[in-house]
């Protein structure tokens, strides 16, 4: 999870000219960045849960209202005319499903994390 958040933190580094791709140069790989870290976040959290190390993270309506916009956009996604899209949100932000996914991860990771201090402080 610690490594997830790291990621997700520096994801602005991937509007670095040297690793421009894409119609979007500045926002595509911080996209691409941003949802890999929030994989690991989600891995590790799904980690936790199965090994019972988290009780009742998924209940905050910090993860439960991003879980739910999720769960929502990727029901209507199959009926968009471009379900990918829907999916992973437009190449200049990124802003479907798998943000709202992202956004939940991110913060059951750092809900997680917050009560281990020295680990979270050197995150930020």
């Amino acid at each position: 999870m610690g490594m997830g958040l790291t990621i997700g933190a520096a994801s602005i580094l991937g509007a670095h000219p040297m690793l421009a791709a894409g119609a979007w140069p500045e926002s595509e790989a911080i996209v691409a960045v941003t949802l890999a870290g929030a994989a690991l976040c989600l891995a590790g959290i799904g980690l936790a849960i199965l090994t019972g190390g988290i009780k009742g993270i998924t209940l905050s309506p910090l993860v439960a209202v991003p879980l739910a916009m999720a769960a929502v956009s990727a029901l209507g996604a199959p009926f968009a005319a471009f379900p990918g899209t829907a999916l992973l949100g437009a190449p200049q932000n990124g802003l479907g499903a798998g943000w709202f996914l992202a956004q939940a991860g991110f913060t059951a990771a750092a809900l997680e994390m917050r009560p281990r201090r020295r680990i979270f402080a050197g995150l930020i």
